[in-house]
């Protein structure tokens, strides 16, 4: 049987599970929020809004990034 999703989609798809090890996804998601807070709640906001290089995401934009992706995941799963 063919695989439905494209390749180029099926190896981002290997690399970010791959990234979870053995590690349940929805045990992830779970644990995510309390994780983002402990590693950045006693950044300053000049460092939470500074991109991590030129043309590149703050952590500001990347957390505002995963709450969107939590939204539309939400929306979808109902």
């Amino acid at each position: 049987m063919n695989d439905p999703i494209a390749p180029v989609f099926r190896s981002y798809i290997d690399e970010t599970l791959a990234l979870l090890g053995d590690r349940d996804p929805l045990t992830v998601l779970e644990e995510t929020p309390a994780w983002l807070a402990a590693h950045t709640d006693h950044l300053a906001e000049s460092v939470l809004r500074r991109p991590e290089a030129p043309g590149q995401w703050s952590l500001v934009q990347v957390m505002a990034h995963l709450a969107d992706t939590e939204i539309v995941q939400g929306w979808r799963a109902r």
